[in-house]
């Protein structure tokens, strides 16, 4: 899971968010790297990832697993998407 994150995560190229995962980043966090964050969202969504999301979080028991899988949705959804 936190590689399909940070597939998203790569396209923002702030220094400011080094080693913050997307859903601690702020507006401008990300907001000069919207471009490119929304062509890998769109590439991600478009391969089906939010119905393995939907049923990851439906069906996981691991805490971890669910939690992580909440942060890629939250990085798919960032800026509206």
């Amino acid at each position: 899971m936190k590689i399909i994150r940070k597939v998203i995560e790569s396209e923002n190229k702030s220094d400011s968010v080094i080693g913050k995962p997307s859903d601690a980043w702020e507006t401008d966090d990300w907001a000069p790297y919207k471009e490119s964050i929304v062509i890998a969202q769109d590439m991600l969504a478009n391969m089906g990832l939010m119905n393995l999301l939907c049923r990851i979080i439906a069906f996981e028991s691991k805490r971890e697993i669910k939690e992580e899988a909440y942060r890629v949705g939250i990085a798919v959804l960032l800026g509206g998407n």
